[in-house]
């Protein structure tokens, strides 16, 4: 599997069948339309190139269409009349009429139906390939398609190759199950491509290098070309597969050529704001950008296929998530730091405060640390830890706490005891030792809780070390604990003892 990048446009250089994708789309071959949707670079027309193969072997006839920006109307209804009659010699004779002398005398409906007659006539299956649909750009032609997809006899297809979903209305298609959409999901590469791929210019990469390889360019085909040709002009170190300066620099070009210049400022501005977030849904947009540009943001997004794709998780209120490919947002972060430091300091303190009134306390404590407000930081780990610990997510408080400076939890007992408990619960037993023996020098000797809590901590440190004589040292205290309603206390209380006696 090999790819070559050329002038912005990416050619093969020897074709790797892509099974996983084409043998379920191989299915749903009699359907009237078919549209492949992704980003520049995805290999959009490589795989249409090899699904075209597959129905030329079926039988099918293919007429290929390539638009380029700027195409008149005239132009390009002519080119589709080309195509179709270079099937066969009885559809030239066929669209004769149809010529450019002939054509001004019948309207745009008049054409499209004559071929749709002329298609129906010539018997065999027919797919007519629209590459590069984002660039029509006049409702002529728009009309012609549509006209073709509403009146479709059952021997033509029609598949659509676009960066933006076409405009075309196929909802009743959809309704009638003939319409089958390939996105960018579908045209990701998967890891034994991506390793197929590599295996091509570097046979001896680890497979530990080629999954981070995989990971990082997120299965974006012209993203694993760059590297790979990179690779050649770099030499990374052994540690780091990827290698930095020169594909960083590739690809930020091929993103300002090929992305940015279909965002307008105010959009960009808004994906610019929103880059310190790995993911971002509609509230958050709305909290840091307003309404009207959160709007046409994300009417763009929904309609062009940029490198921000849905991901499948949710917020609480449902609000669907996209995420940014990682190296597009390195570049909106690299325009993040440009910004004035007042600047990127107010937005992180947003994004802050946003997480944490919603619970998501590793991004809140990123982003405010970030912003050099620690305290509050910390402020919101203390207010949701206990939440956190009670509903068992202690992944989420475990990560929140390793986020926060370690200056934080300094007179901060209550988040000092979280921190000893999940570093009790993921074996962490030295940082929990050491974090016990902090809290108890800290501790008055009037503060029962944390005694009683410092107790339970130490008795469950003891079990898990098998540890029954210390164990047995603490017993006493154990049993008297005070627990006072604490519902930690007292189911930890019972849980421990239970354990302690059943060894």
């Amino acid at each position: 599997a090999c790819w070559h990048v050329q002038a912005g446009w990416v050619r093969p250089q020897r074709l790797v069948e892509r099974t996983a994708v084409l043998d379920p789309w191989l299915q749903h071959r009699a359907r009237t339309c078919h549209q492949v949707l992704g980003p520049a670079g995805s290999g959009k027309t490589l795989l249409a190139m090899q699904w075209r193969a597959r129905l030329v072997s079926a039988g099918f006839d293919v007429p290929w269409l390539s638009f380029q920006e700027g195409d008149e109307a005239d132009a390009s209804i002519q080119s589709l009349l080309t195509a179709c009659a270079s099937m066969a010699p009885e559809m030239g004779e066929r669209l004769r009429g149809l010529e450019d002398s002939q054509r001004r005398f019948l309207s745009d409906g008049a054409v499209a139906a004559s071929l749709i007659q002329a298609i129906m006539q010539h018997g065999r299956e027919v797919l007519v390939v629209l590459d590069g649909y984002q660039h029509v750009g006049h409702h002529r032609v728009h009309a012609v398609f549509q006209t073709m997809l509403d009146y479709a006899p059952a021997n033509l297809h029609l598949l659509f190759i676009s960066r933006a979903v076409p405009p075309l209305a196929v909802e009743h298609l959809a309704a009638a199950g003939q319409l089958h959409v390939l996105d960018a999901d579908d045209l990701r590469f998967s890891v034994p491509e991506t390793e197929a791929l590599v295996r091509g210019h570097a046979q001896t990469m680890p497979p530990d290098h080629i999954n981070k390889l995989h990971a990082d360019t997120g299965g974006w085909i012209t993203g694993l070309q760059m590297a790979l040709r990179a690779l050649e002009t770099d030499r990374p170190v052994a540690r780091d597969p990827l290698p930095g300066a020169t594909l960083a620099r590739e690809a930020a070009h091929y993103f300002k050529r090929e992305v940015l210049p279909r965002l307008d400022a105010e959009c960009l501005h808004a994906l610019v704001h929103l880059a310190p977030t790995h993911c971002f849904n509609e509230p958050l947009a709305l909290a840091l950008t307003g309404s009207l540009v959160t709007q046409r943001l994300l009417a763009l997004l929904q309609r062009e296929r940029l490198f921000v794709t849905p991901v499948a998780s949710t917020a609480p209120n449902g609000a669907p998530w996209w995420r940014f490919h990682p190296w597009f947002r390195t570049l909106l972060l690299e325009r993040f730091g440009q910004m004035p430091q007042d600047h990127q300091q107010r937005t992180r303190l947003q994004l802050g405060h946003w997480f944490g009134h919603r619970g998501m306390l590793r991004e809140a404590v990123q982003h405010l640390v970030a912003a050099g407000e620690d305290q509050h930081a910390a402020d919101w780990v203390e207010r949701h830890a206990r939440a956190l610990f009670l509903t068992g997510d202690l992944q989420c408080l475990a990560r929140a706490l390793a986020a926060l400076p370690d200056a934080c939890l300094h007179g901060r007992p209550a988040l000092a005891l979280w921190q000893a408990w999940a570093q009790l619960c993921y074996r962490q037993f030295a940082d929990c030792k050491a974090t016990i023996a902090r809290l108890a020098a800290d501790t008055r000797r009037d503060d029962a809780p944390q005694h009683a809590q410092l107790c339970l901590l130490r008795f469950s440190l003891a079990l898990q070390h098998d540890d029954l004589d210390a164990a047995q040292a603490l017993l006493p205290e154990m049993l008297e604990l005070a627990h006072d309603g604490d519902a930690v206390l007292q189911g930890g209380q019972r849980h421990l003892l239970a354990w302690y006696f059943s060894h």
